[in-house]
């Protein structure tokens, strides 16, 4: 995720899990100028009225209401929902968003072992029931780096740049351009 903050890298970096019962699932962290914009994961996080109703947001009976405007319309958003019934005031709702997608992030890194690809991406547009994405601070912060974990020196030579997305994005993730 650092290198791709640096290089402000838009696109999806998708995981698939390697080993164990759950080879082969996949999750993605989509990122718009190397920010962690939405992660897609399987891995349990709380829905968005749990995690509401848990912070004091949202009462017993607006979360009735909540579900009673998703089953009443099942491929609505929850944050549709609660900004349209206006459960919620719009700040808590992008704290809430927020909360959740960090919560999604933090899953990932229990992840063992996992085969790696990224996918440049045009930018997405920004919706109000969005969260807005992590900083660095949030998705970087006390995690390990690459250059603590290699034993070797770092070399200090600069290898001309290639203009080729492909080569560049290959590079960014660490990979072989034959891979």
């Amino acid at each position: 995720l650092g290198a791709l903050y640096r290089e402000r890298a838009t696109g999806v970096l998708e995981l698939i899990e390697a080993d164990g019962g759950a080879a082969g699932r996949g999750h993605r962290v989509h990122l718009d100028e190397g920010m962690v914009d939405n992660v897609e994961t399987p891995l349990g996080a709380l829905r968005l009225g749990e995690l509401l109703r848990r912070e004091g947001f949202l009462g017993e009976q607006a979360q009735r209401r909540l579900i009673r405007g998703l089953a009443a319309d099942p491929n609505r958003k929850s944050g549709e929902v609660l900004m349209e019934e206006r459960l919620v005031t719009p700040t808590a709702l992008r704290a809430a968003l927020r909360r959740q997608l960090r919560t999604r992030l933090e899953a990932l890194f229990s992840l063992g072992d996992a085969f790696v690809r990224f996918r440049t991406a045009r930018p997405r547009s920004y919706t109000p029931e969005r969260a807005p994405a992590l900083s660095p601070r949030e998705f970087l912060y006390g995690r390990a780096r690459r250059r603590d974990r290699e034993s070797r020196p770092r070399h200090t030579s600069v290898a001309p740049r290639v203009n080729d997305d492909r080569a560049r994005a290959l590079g960014v993730l660490g990979l072989a351009a034959g891979g």
